[in-house]
Parts: C-alpha cells; sequence; structure tokens
C-alpha cells in the first residue's frame, strides 16, 4: 500500500517537540469481523483474477477494497452493505477502546482519539454520550473549531476529543 500513503514525521514538522510515545495494543477480531474481513479478501482474490494480476488497470478498486478492510478492523458497521443494525455487530477494536476509555477517566487522564472515518468517531461519540462521559467532537463540518479546542484545553473535567484526521491536528495539547 506504500505507494497510496503520504506521511509526514513529526521529528521532520518540528524538531523541539518531545519524541513520540506509543503503546501497540494488539486485539483479536470477533468471528463476525474475521467472516466479513475474509469474504472481502476474497472479493480482493476475484479481483486479482478478473486482471490478469494487473492491479493498475483497477487501481481504484484496490484502493477501495483496502479501505474497507481497514473499516471492518475499526468496526464492521462502517461498510454500507452490511446487512445486520450496528448494535448487532461486534468490533474487537471498539471493545478495546471502551475499556481504555473507563482507564483513561478512572485515572483522571485526557485522550485525543483521531479517525479517518468520521462515522466511527460517531459511533464512539454515541458511546460516550450513553456513558455520560464528556467529550469534544471536531471534523470537517465543524464550525467554531478554535472555541473546541480551547475548551478541551481549558477543562480538564472533558476527559476525550474526538477528531477527524483530516480536520484534527494543530492547537491540540
Amino acid at each position: 500500500i506504500k505507494p497510496f500513503i503520504l506521511r509526514r514525521l513529526k521529528k521532520d514538522l518540528l524538531k523541539q517537540l518531545p519524541p513520540k510515545q506509543e503503546q501497540i495494543l494488539y486485539c483479536e477480531p470477533t468471528d463476525k469481523q474475521k467472516n466479513l474481513y475474509a469474504a472481502v479478501a476474497r472479493e480482493a482474490g476475484t479481483l486479482y483474477d478478473k486482471t490478469g494480476g494487473n492491479f493498475n488497470k483497477q487501481r481504484f478498486a484496490v484502493l477501495a477494497l483496502l479501505l474497507r478492510l481497514r473499516q471492518i478492523c475499526c468496526h464492521p458497521s462502517l461498510i454500507p452493505d452490511v446487512k445486520e443494525t450496528p448494535d448487532e455487530i461486534d468490533s474487537a477494536k471498539f471493545e478495546l477502546l471502551k475499556e481504555l476509555l473507563y482507564e483513561i477517566r478512572d485515572s483522571s487522564h485526557r485522550v485525543l482519539i483521531f479517525s479517518q472515518f468520521t462515522s466511527m468517531l460517531k459511533i464512539i461519540a454515541k458511546w460516550l454520550n450513553e456513558e455520560d462521559i464528556k467529550f469534544e467532537y471536531l471534523d470537517g463540518g465543524t464550525n467554531e473549531r478554535q472555541k473546541k479546542v480551547d475548551r478541551f484545553n481549558e477543562d480538564d473535567s472533558i476527559p476525550v476529543f474526538l477528531l477527524s484526521l483530516k480536520a484534527g491536528g494543530t492547537g491540540l495539547n
């Protein structure tokens, strides 16, 4: 997928920033996620057979399939043609995120959650509302962006900030 990704590194942008801290957490997909992932992956194999191994002819179809696979890993309900309702679909990543958010809230820490998928942010926002956890939300359609950033930076009672990758990224601590 390297030809499809443009990535800037923090060390190239701002030298005075501290080193990035990462914690990699693994989770096993649910059975429903595995089955859906396998079905979409088979579709990719079919596409490969149709093009005779020449993906250049179907570049955008390949990108669409890769996007669908990523969506399935985040939450199967992000796929538009999933027949089940979102409440019937389990997502291992989302369940792990819920656990982490409880820990973050209970330890009085704060977190920025970025996602390329605004639909995933909306799923998280719905759950945060149900759990009565305060949060800020910012995506491309957000008005008064700076007010939301300032409110999160100044109000310690807001532990979570949900941001789309395209809309977020500056002025956040």
